[in-house]
This record gives C-alpha cells, sequence and structure tokens, in this order.
C-alpha cells in the first residue's frame, strides 16, 4: 500500500507538468491549469473514499489513491479551459463515474484487472465531455492570445456535440487499431494474448521461467485444467472429483476459508490467509483481497458445496428446511460485524439450496446445526397482544401494498378510519363490507368501536388490511372468536400481490380481442 500511496504522489506531481506545461509558457493560464488539476485530484479522492465508504463502511486509502488519479484524468481535457468551481465539479463527477464503471467491471465481467479503462478510459470520456459544458472564453484569456466561444456556461453549447464526436471518433480509432494490433500478435505462435488458467494460479513466473520472484509456500498442484484451486473438496492431492459425504471433513467458515481436509498450521490465520512459519504467505482464496473476506468466502463456500454434493445425492422439493437464524444472530454465527439485508437474503438462500439435498451429507448437517434455531429458541412465542388500561386492543394488517394499524374498544359501533367516518372514506359499500366481515361473522356489530390508521395500496386492500388488524383486535378481546374467525378467513393473511390471470382470457381482467375474420 505504501507502494500505491508513494506512486499516486508522484503521478500527482507529473500531472502538473502534463497540464501546466500544455500551454508551453510560464503565464497565468498555466497557472489556472495547475490550481484546477490540484482540485480536481483532490476533490476526486475524496469522492471515492466517500462512495466507497457508503457500501463498505471503511475509509480506504487505495480508494482515496483511485479516486485521486480519476480526477486527474477527468481534468486533463478541460484543465486549461475551465475556473475552479467547474474543477470541482469535474472532479466530483470523474470520480462517481469511475467508481461505477469499477463495480460495473464484475458485472460486465471483462478483463480489466488495473481498472485501466474504468479509470482513464471513462474518466477521459467524461471529463472531455464536461469540458463542453464548463468551458469558459475567460480562463482561456488568461495567456493574452487564446480566444475561444466557450462551452455551454458562455452559451454555446454546441461545443458539447463537438466535444461527444471527439469522444466518439478517439474510441473509434484506439478500438480498430487497437483490435487489430492483438489479432495479428494473438496468432502470432508465442504471442498468445491470455495464459492459461493453471498458469495464471501457479504464477507466470514460475510457469515461463522456472523460478519465482518471492518466497511464496503452500502451492497448490492439480492436473487438470479449469479446478477451481481456492475450493477444494475431498482427500489431498484429488482431482476435483465429486465427494462423498465421507471424504470431507468439515465446511470451513470463518478463520479458515478453505474447503477440505483440515491442514495443520503455525501462526495466525486469517480468513482467506493460510499461514506458514519462516515463510512468506499466500492467501489460499481470491476472498482475502476483499472487504468483507469471511462473507464472500463463506458464499462460495456454501455455493460450490451444493455443486460438488449435488451428484452424490438427489434434491427434495419434500425437504424439510431448517428455521435459520435471524439477522443478528445469524451476523454473530457468520463472524462479521454487520450484515446487510440483501446479504442476509443471500445467505439464507444458499442454505436453503443446501437443504433440498437428500440424503443430506453429515458436513452440511454439521453446517446446519451452526445457522439454525435450537428447539429452544423456536419454543419462544412472540409477546402476546393485550388490551392496555384505556381498554384498547391494538393490532396490525397488510394486503397487498396497504398497512394498517388499529384499534379496537367497546363501543356503539362507531368506524373512523383516517379521522374519517367508514361510509365516508370507502366510496365503495363492498369495501365497507370486507372491513366489517370480522364483526359480522361473529355477531358483534354495533358492539366494538374501531380506530384505524391505514397507508399504501388501493382501497380494496386497504378495506382487507384493516380488516385483518380488526380480527386479530377481537380476538385479544375475546380469545374464544379465533375458531368462528379462522372459519370464516378473517384471520389468515392474504398473500397475493398480483391478481391472477383468467383461463381463457389474455390477464386477469382483459378479454382477448374478438376479430372479424
Amino acid at each position: 500500500m505504501s507502494n500505491v500511496v508513494i506512486g499516486t504522489c508522484f503521478i500527482w506531481f507529473g500531472w502538473f507538468g502534463f497540464n501546466g506545461g500544455s500551454a508551453l509558457s510560464a503565464n497565468l493560464r498555466a497557472a489556472m491549469a495547475c490550481v484546477v488539476t490540484n482540485l480536481a485530484a483532490s476533490v476526486g479522492g475524496i469522492t471515492w473514499v466517500l462512495l466507497d465508504y457508503r457500501h463498505e463502511r471503511k475509509l480506504s486509502v487505495l480508494g482515496f489513491c483511485s479516486g485521486a488519479v480519476s480526477g486527474l484524468v477527468a481534468i486533463t481535457p478541460g484543465s486549461g479551459f475551465v475556473s475552479p468551481a467547474s474543477s470541482v465539479a469535474i472532479g466530483f463527477l470523474g470520480a462517481c463515474a469511475c467508481n461505477l464503471a469499477v463495480r460495473l467491471k464484475h458485472h460486465l465481467k471483462y478483463d480489466d484487472a488495473f481498472d485501466v479503462f474504468a479509470v482513464h478510459g471513462v474518466g477521459g470520456i467524461v471529463g472531455n465531455l464536461l469540458t463542453g459544458i464548463f468551458a469558459q472564453s475567460w480562463v482561456a484569456a488568461l495567456d493574452g492570445a487564446t480566444v475561444i466561444a466557450g462551452g455551454w456556461l458562455d452559451g454555446h453549447w454546441m461545443q458539447i456535440v463537438h466535444q461527444l464526436a471527439d469522444s466518439a471518433a478517439g474510441l473509434g480509432w484506439s478500438f480498430t487499431v487497437t483490435y487489430l494490433i492483438l489479432f495479428i500478435m494473438n496468432k502470432i505462435p508465442g504471442l498468445n494474448l491470455r495464459a492459461k488458467a493453471i498458469n495464471e494460479h501457479r504464477g507466470l513466473d514460475l510457469a515461463e521461467l522456472g523460478e519465482m520472484a518471492y518466497g511464496y509456500v503452500n502451492e497448490k498442484a492439480a492436473s487438470v485444467e479449469g479446478v477451481d484451486y481456492s475450493m477444494e473438496i475431498g482427500q489431498a492431492g484429488g482431482s476435483g472429483a465429486s465427494p462423498s459425504s465421507d471424504s470431507v471433513n468439515e465446511i470451513k467458515i470463518g478463520s479458515v476459508s478453505t474447503l477440505g481436509p483440515t491442514q495443520e498450521q503455525d501462526g495466525p490465520s486469517v480468513a482467506g490467509y493460510n499461514s506458514l512459519s519462516g515463510f512468506q504467505r499466500k492467501p489460499e482464496s481470491p476472498s482475502y483481497f476483499t472487504t468483507n473476506p469471511v462473507y464472500n468466502e463463506l458464499i462460495v463456500n456454501l455455493d460450490y458445496a451444493y455443486r460438488q454434493f449435488r451428484p452424490s445425492t438427489r434434491p427434495s422439493k419434500t425437504a424439510i428446511r431448517p428455521n435459520w437464524l435471524g439477522k443478528d444472530a445469524l451476523t454473530v454465527a457468520v463472524g462479521v460485524d454487520t450484515l446487510k439485508t440483501s446479504q442476509y437474503r443471500l445467505i439464507v438462500s444458499k442454505l436453503n439450496q443446501l437443504a433440498t439435498l437428500h440424503p443430506r451429507p453429515a458436513p452440511v448437517e454439521v453446517l446446519f446445526s451452526r445457522f439454525a434455531k435450537t428447539e429452544e429458541q423456536m419454543g419462544q412465542k412472540a409477546k402476546p397482544r393485550v388490551v392496555d388500561a384505556m381498554g384498547r386492543a391494538l393490532a396490525t394488517g397488510r394486503r397487498k401494498e396497504a398497512s394498517a394499524s388499529v384499534y379496537v374498544v367497546e363501543g356503539e359501533g362507531k368506524v373512523l378510519i383516517n379521522g374519517q367516518e367508514g361510509a365516508e372514506y370507502f366510496k365503495k359499500s363492498q369495501d365497507l363490507d370486507s372491513l366489517l366481515k370480522p364483526l359480522e361473522v361473529t355477531s358483534l356489530l354495533g358492539k366494538y368501536n374501531v380506530w384505524a390508521l391505514v397507508q399504501g395500496g388501493g382501497t380494496t386492500g386497504q378495506a382487507e388490511a384493516i380488516s385483518l388488524g380488526l380480527a386479530k383486535a377481537l380476538m385479544t378481546h375475546t380469545p374464544e372468536l379465533k375458531p368462528t374467525l379462522r372459519k370464516a378467513g378473517c384471520i389468515t393473511r392474504d398473500m397475493r400481490v398480483v391478481e391472477r390471470k383468467k383461463p381463457g382470457q389474455y390477464g386477469a381482467r382483459k378479454k382477448f380481442q374478438w376479430v372479424k375474420r
């Protein structure tokens, strides 16, 4: 990391000569170019750090260096044409665009190990287009000779079109020429552009030169090309074939990242990092280089375990799934500081996938015992609803997008919805009838007052949400009403969100168009 920071400082300092020296003279315009270059780089670095902190909750020095370079790249096209205020906007927008491009790389799955296109390509394009917006004639005139029409800020909006055409021409030229050069190189024996997967894993120094630059140890040999080297299940030296449940010791998650036989270790270890005393250490898994190695390693291991065990078992749709721990308890079980809701759901989906295996392998059972609720936890019931000191029973109900909080108290049968009378709030009599159904089936119309707060959804969904809350509140007053309400379907939430399509017609309500032929 120290080398990255030092290199960024060298690049930053050299960029003053790159942008300021473009004026080929020592004047105010060259000084302005240096000022805006420094501002854009600073803002770009801070912006990148904040964007990474939003996702990873860590302030990254590497992120600042990447953001600074993206700011330098973005300001370069307009360094001699934009003001200091505009350079702040360019640094911010350039860092945002480059940060997004870096994240999209993993979704688009193209090979750009050093983020060259994401930072220099995207940053240059964004900076070129923003020059058409922020270029100003007074900045260019600081050298006493240059006269330009300016950009959008000076009312010359056509400059944006010129900048866009310039970017398109540059992209087209560089893509065509580079593609031709690489295509020819790839056809020349000995100049293959991509190394074999096994050589990438072993290291090109060892594969091409027969020696290593650094004393890395714990190398994993494999004779099959394309083996997932970071995740091996089975006995040591196996070929990656599907294992039986007896050939696997355990699924290791947390402090040791590998799936496979227990390895003797000497010295400290963290997720994805295996250490042996007296040697430099080598990460066993790519997850070590991520911001959340324990979580990422867990997801990879669960997915890999399912792929490995599936050939020796058969998935069963009727398999009983364990009740998994809640988000907070699972966070502790995994061994991380925090889990996002999306991360928790992904872990549960992977566990449910493993739960379909039948018969269930022993390592999977051990894993489930760690993440599933115990009988004691499942035996804990929710806090029962009670009638408060004012004689009110509170319950909630949901239907589609609507949610309602309902208070029920003994009275003369008044119904207030969001402060309005029920008949005034619901214009359709069907909605009001749906709301009062729990009182009707229990013959309690006119004996309870209902006060509800409801939001979201349409009138039908709101009426059914209030009806569900009303039924629950009635059971709080009189638990003996539960069988009657259950038989009438009043306490069963309707989980449907979209009305089902009817047979013989185009949609839920739309019919097929009749055409005379």
